[in-house]
């Protein structure tokens, strides 16, 4: 609730009203977490801020099938870990004439 707010995503003190309106999922301001999160996921040390840039890099590409944020452009991935150590970063669509599917990538390169 408090990185709600110290995004900037919802006023002070507003985070509970933000979820109860239902402005941080589908049909809302912004989608957060379309994948679930370290709820859904766990918490491999070193290994979630990876799969947040995997999940973005999927949305703005138009992959992430099942979770798809219809329109995504701009990703914004926020961590905050041990020690107080904390990432924020902006991700956007570049290259937006380049066709790009997995199943390109997979053939072009196999699958491990």
């Amino acid at each position: 609730l408090l990185m709600y707010e110290a995004l900037g995503l919802c006023e002070e003190g507003g985070a509970a009203a933000f979820i109860d309106r239902g402005d941080n999922t589908y049909g809302g301001r912004f989608v957060i977490n379309p994948s679930g999160g370290q709820i859904s996921k766990g918490h491999p040390l070193g290994a979630s801020g990876l799969a947040q840039c995997a999940e973005l890099t999927w949305q703005l590409r138009g992959v992430a099938g099942k979770r798809q944020v219809t329109g995504a452009r701009l990703g914004l991935q926020q961590t905050l870990g041990l020690g107080g150590a904390c990432v924020v970063a902006l991700y956007r669509k570049g290259f937006p004439t380049v066709p790009f599917s997995v199943q390109d990538v997979i053939a072009r390169h196999g699958y491990n």
